[in-house]
């Protein structure tokens, strides 16, 4: 019995016990003829959405652009705000406007680079300042909408036609 279960041990190191083929050297490769390089992609540049929505990642960078853009809006408006309020009339410039979101240099950047749009010498309506856009995007999202803010800080996704309509608003 035991001579039987010696030579199964044997038998089953000597089958189980083969080395593998040593992989071919690297120096020794040689790519089809047919296969061609990958085109260069510069990482630094950034992506342009594609039209009609710009799939799932623009959707996600629009998503924590809206929210960075919806901060600096609100700051905005509440810096418009207390100008108004203090001085019963709009600024005239940024210079102006600069010293009531205390000169934050991320906001003027906004400004200054056109992320944001600030309505300068906007004269009151009939109600006062409500329902005036004082700061906003540009242009709209590849949705429709555009962030807004109007008095008090308050900052809305609004579709484009009504962005318009208040704006055109007297």
């Amino acid at each position: 019995m035991r001579s039987i279960a010696a030579a199964l041990t044997l038998v089953a190191l000597a089958v189980g016990c083969r080395r593998a083929p040593a992989p071919a050297p690297v120096a020794d490769f040689k790519p089809a003829a047919d296969v061609k390089p990958a085109a260069k992609v510069d990482v630094a540049a950034p992506a342009k959405p594609a039209p009609g929505g710009g799939g799932l990642i623009a959707g996600v960078k629009r998503k924590v652009e809206t929210a960075e853009l919806r901060n600096a809006l609100k700051q905005i408006g509440f810096a418009y705000t207390s100008f108004f309020e203090e001085r019963r009339r709009t600024p005239n410039d940024l210079a102006e406007l600069a010293p009531f979101y205390e000169s934050n240099a991320k906001l003027s950047r906004y400004i200054t680079e056109g992320d944001i749009v600030v309505a300068f010498k906007v004269p009151a309506t009939g109600n006062g300042m409500a329902n005036v856009p004082l700061a906003y995007e540009p242009g709209p999202d590849f949705t429709g909408g555009r962030l807004v803010a109007t008095y008090g800080g308050v900052v809305e996704m609004m579709p484009e036609a009504e962005f318009q309509a208040m704006k055109n608003r007297k």
